[in-house]
């Protein structure tokens, strides 16, 4: 029996927020709960010279009543193919519309360009610091850094091994 499939048609001209859709944030009510989503296949196109930009937009949030569809977040990035843009703009309409839709009690969007000209750029915003307002602390690369220096140092005979 062949299955019935439907055509569904999206506009890729313009970035559309519209495009987001939510649903009833599912952990307990006396527990935060943190998303963290990555999506490895981010374009754009550069405004200047027109060629694309490629990215890993990373979102870490807190929701608050409504949490994101993955489905129509995917469809949503994809509106940025065919859109001009700044990695700084980007980033910024995204945590925007996100935040709009969503209204989270914390978030962080990250966009992990591809070098350009040998140079990366990784822009983030979000609403705080790294500690969220549920008190939780994301681990930054500059905390792992930091452990990995510490723990780089010569041992001098304070930490003994089974």
């Amino acid at each position: 029996m062949i299955k019935e499939t439907r055509t569904v048609n999206y506009d890729y001209s313009t970035v559309d927020p519209t495009l987001l859709e939510v649903f009833e944030n599912p952990f307990p009510a006396n527990a935060d709960g943190v998303i963290h989503i990555e999506a490895p296949e981010f374009t754009s196109l550069c405004p200047k010279t027109g060629l694309p930009d490629f990215a890993n937009i990373v979102i870490d949030y807190l929701p608050d009543k409504l949490c994101l569809e993955s489905k129509s977040y995917k469809i949503y990035l994809l509106s940025y193919r065919q859109h001009g843009e700044f990695h700084e703009g980007c980033v910024t309409r995204i945590f925007n519309d996100l935040t709009a839709a969503m209204k989270p009690k914390w978030i962080k969007v990250e966009g992990r360009f591809s070098p350009r000209g040998g140079i990366s750029f990784w822009p983030t915003v979000s609403t705080s610091d790294d500690v969220t307002p549920g008190g939780i602390t994301f681990l930054t690369s500059d905390h792992v850094e930091n452990f990995m220096k510490q723990t780089d140092s010569p041992d001098d005979g304070s930490h003994k091994g089974s």
